[in-house]
């Protein structure tokens, strides 16, 4: 009997003539696989094919330490990203333009960040650099991607369209251009008050930012900075249809300084916010601007979740799904409170969520229905009038002139024996009727009482009725009976007269 030395390991055959373990079946088809993968590989190499590598992924974003507002406020990397990080959405950045890119101060987190764009600055460009800063802070809040230890935009998938500008003038331009070039979200963060006290919002700008939402754009700007002393309302923020965005602090509590107005919507955290400038300097910023690219971002996010939504329907999750802070419900210093990307991605909206911004917007194009309606009105009734003021001088005239027709008539009676009267469609005129026609004259179109007259008589005949020849019938009397003679006919000449020899 096999002594239990001799008994082989589990997985070898003992073989007398090899020294060590021998190699099991399935230990032998992987060595087979293995072998014809490297003379697969050979082959391809020798005949010059290339095989495909697969692509490397991205790397995920991730917010860096000292960005509260992403880990804090939002804890974007469980509850935001997983849902959208805002790819395929290209949010335009209206501002002093987009740097960070190349030089000395290369930032990697905004590397592939920014499409080419436009500038209204002096020597125009594309609005990739930045002398300023605040532009590239903007896009960086917005969509830095987060990597190798640098700052993360909240929505770090997206894309960002820099349009330079340097004055309040040039936002009506810029914002088309944006709407021109593909932009699916405009950032507005420079402002100013517009002067006119009954309208809010110029003309130009109100026409732009139409032309915006026409195209499905939604535009965000800001409220303002100046609550603790003027407060003015300024625009395009106070624009109808523009989300406009307070600014709260990191406690959630309205910023001292945030603008109280009534067109205010939303609000996001816009005191104390970390970011690095275009110096690689990380710094603290306050003001509305900064919440206003929150809000920008929050908006990607949305678009990209939800693509078939309208801008309207975006604006309205945003303003419906955000938290309330400050006083309680609605206030002008936060609107309806602040955003929540969370909520916004995964909440259901009923159709009938409060949307200030494009109630105001409607409201606004009811009234000029309204302003158009009643213009026509106007034009309908002061056409009504000039016809009055002309027809009623016709009227009066043509009363007058018959009230004195009648008048006359009344005064002189009826016209003479043997006045003409002109007969339509007859080249004669005939006498009322009167006393015998004497012989000769023209026969009246209505024979008068009496006999008709006879035929002519031929000559050298004796007269009817006994008349001796060559006697004239006496005047005044009636002639015999004859033929009747044609209306407007002449009466034929009596016989001929010879006076007595």
């Amino acid at each position: 009997m096999p002594s239990a030395g001799c008994h082989p390991a589990s997985g070898s055959i003992a073989r007398p003539d090899r020294v060590g373990p021998v190699p099991t079946v399935g230990a032998v088809s992987a060595l087979r696989r293995i072998a014809t993968a490297l003379l697969v590989v050979t082959t391809a190499s020798a005949v010059g094919l290339v095989l495909p590598v697969p692509a490397r992924a991205a790397p995920a974003p991730h917010p860096n330490p000292r960005q509260w507002h992403l880990s804090e406020t939002w804890a974007v990397e469980t509850e935001v990203w997983p849902h959208s990080q805002g790819e395929g959405v290209v949010v335009a950045v209206l501002d002093s333009g987009v740097g960070g890119v190349g030089g000395v101060f290369d930032m990697p987190e905004m590397h592939d960040v920014t499409v080419p764009g436009g500038s209204f600055m002096p020597g125009g460009g594309d609005g990739r650099g930045d002398t300023n800063g605040q532009g590239t802070e903007i896009a960086q809040l917005i969509a830095a991607r987060g990597v190798q230890g640098g700052f993360a935009g909240l929505a770090p998938k997206a894309k960002i369209l820099p349009v330079a500008i340097i004055a309040l003038s040039q936002v009506e331009d810029a914002i088309r251009f944006a709407v021109d070039h593909g932009a699916k979200v405009i950032s507005v963060t420079l402002s100013g008050y517009s002067g006119y006290s009954d309208d809010l919002c110029p003309a130009d700008t109100r026409e732009v930012v139409d032309y915006a939402i026409e195209h499905d754009v939604v535009v965000v700007s800001d409220a303002g900075n100046e609550g603790h002393k003027d407060n003015l309302p300024l625009y395009p923020g106070a624009c109808p249809g523009v989300l406009a965005v307070g600014a709260v602090t990191k406690a959630g509590q309205p910023w001292l300084q945030t603008n109280r107005q009534a067109h205010v919507s939303v609000a996001a955290p816009g005191a104390g916010v970390v970011v690095r400038d275009i110096h690689q300097e990380v710094g603290t910023r306050d003001g509305t601007v900064f919440a206003t690219a929150l809000v920008a971002a929050t908006a990607a996010l949305v678009r990209a979740k939800f693509p078939d939504l309208s801008a309207r329907e975006v604006v309205q999750r945003i303003t419906a799904t955000a938290q309330d802070t400050g006083p309680k419900g609605r206030d002008d210093l936060t609107g309806y409170g602040v955003v929540d990307p969370a909520k916004a991605l995964a909440a259901d909206v009923p159709p009938d969520a409060p949307n200030p911004a494009f109630e105001a917007l409607d409201a606004y194009q009811d009234s000029i229905q309204d302003r158009k309606r009643n213009v026509l009105l106007l034009k309908i009734g002061g056409g009504l009038c000039v016809g009055l003021a002309l027809l009623v001088p016709v009227l009066l005239l043509i009363w007058s002139v018959r009230r004195n027709r009648r008048r006359a008539r009344a005064v002189l009676g009826p016209p003479a024996a043997g006045t003409h009267f002109p007969v339509p469609g007859a080249g004669t005129q005939f006498p009322v009727p009167g006393p015998a026609q004497m012989p000769g004259q023209p026969y009246p179109q209505a024979q008068p009482p009496g006999p008709p007259y006879p035929q002519a008589q031929p000559p050298g005949q004796p007269y009817p009725q006994g008349q001796p020849p060559g006697q004239p019938y006496p005047q005044g009397q009636p002639y015999p009976p004859g033929p009747a003679q044609r209306p407007g006919q002449p009466y034929p000449p009596g016989p001929p007269h010879h006076p007595s020899r």
